[in-house]
């Protein structure tokens, strides 16, 4: 289990039983975390931080640990995963945006997209 505790600005991670495994910094104001199981031998986290304006990425296997971290320019607000299509869905907010990045550990923006319909951007 990934908890996110926004005051202490850490990313924990825990057993089934609530016991404390790991934790790791998450930014200057993380605000959401999103994470993608696939039965691999790392699953990987996505951290909104708000007000760094960045998404952090974090590999979960026996621990879990900083890997990546990815300025996004519109500050990211919100984030989901299509776990259909292993895509990340991350709210711009200033630009009223949404990004597309792909859910692994080096994500990148794939596209984005503007709440006006035929206005999406490569």
């Amino acid at each position: 289990m990934v908890v996110l505790l926004g005051r202490e600005r850490v990313l924990e991670l825990r057993n089934a039983r609530g016991r404390l495994i790991g934790r790791a910094p998450a930014g200057l104001g993380p605000t959401h975390v999103a994470c993608l199981d696939r039965g691999a031998p790392t699953t990987w986290c996505w951290v909104i931080d708000s007000r760094g304006g960045a998404l952090l990425v974090f590999a979960v296997r026996a621990g879990i640990e900083p890997t990546r971290r990815l300025y996004l320019a519109g500050g990211p607000a919100n984030i989901s995963v299509d776990h259909a299509r292993r895509r990340l869905l991350v709210t711009l907010g200033a630009g009223h945006e949404v990004v597309e990045l792909p859910a692994h550990g080096r994500p990148h923006v794939l596209r984005r997209r503007s709440p006006t319909p035929g206005r999406a951007q490569p």
